[in-house]
């Protein structure tokens, strides 16, 4: 089942918000495993195209913040004028600091 229609699920049940969201955390904490698992597919030796600046909200919005961290980083590398990653890298090194 496709994660969007994971969620639409969820959203349309009868639980309690807190019900809800800990579903939702759930779905995501599954989605986040298959995004890791399926990383390691990738040949490394070509451009690093599948770091993105969505997996790296994925994983900022997640909590995640090391990794978030590190696809910035990459993002960076690739591209070092890329607004949404040097915000996005700000934000998380921000969070990394309050813990």
């Amino acid at each position: 089942m496709k994660l969007s229609s994971k969620l639409k699920e969820i959203k349309e049940r009868g639980d309690t918000l807190k019900e809800k969201l800990s579903a939702i955390s759930k779905e995501l904490e599954k989605f986040n495993d298959y995004i890791k698992s399926h990383l390691k597919e990738f040949d490394t030796s070509h451009p690093i195209s599948y770091y993105t600046v969505t997996l790296a909200n994925l994983y900022e919005k997640q909590g995640y913040i090391e990794d978030a961290i590190f696809v910035y980083k990459k993002i960076l590398e690739k591209e070092p004028d890329n607004k949404e990653a040097i915000e996005g890298l700000k934000r998380c090194n921000k969070l990394k600091e309050q813990v």
